[in-house]
């Protein structure tokens, strides 16, 4: 997204934003997994502020094109580890 959302702010990217905390938040268990609401809840900036900190990134709890780009990519590397781990068992 090009704008920031913050505490209170509603939106179908938020609730994506959800899923993909909770997906990484089983390879990092620093990260709580958040609701899945679409609202920039309490346990959604905590989360997103774990995420935050693990990427190295300023720890603001808000949703800004920085923080949106690294969630993408780590989900990205973390669906392709995952992907790659399956191939190898079966």
């Amino acid at each position: 997204p090009g704008q920031i959302f913050r505490y209170g702010d509603s939106s179908p990217y938020i609730f994506l934003l959800q899923s993909m905390l909770t997906q990484l938040s089983r390879s990092h268990p620093t990260i709580q997994p958040p609701g899945h609401s679409g609202i920039m809840d309490e346990e959604t900036t905590d989360s997103l502020a774990a995420f935050q900190r693990l990427a190295g990134l300023s720890v603001t709890g808000e949703l800004d094109k920085i923080t949106w780009k690294h969630v993408v990519l780590q989900f990205t590397l973390n669906a392709h580890h995952y992907a790659a781990e399956h191939r190898m068992l079966t």
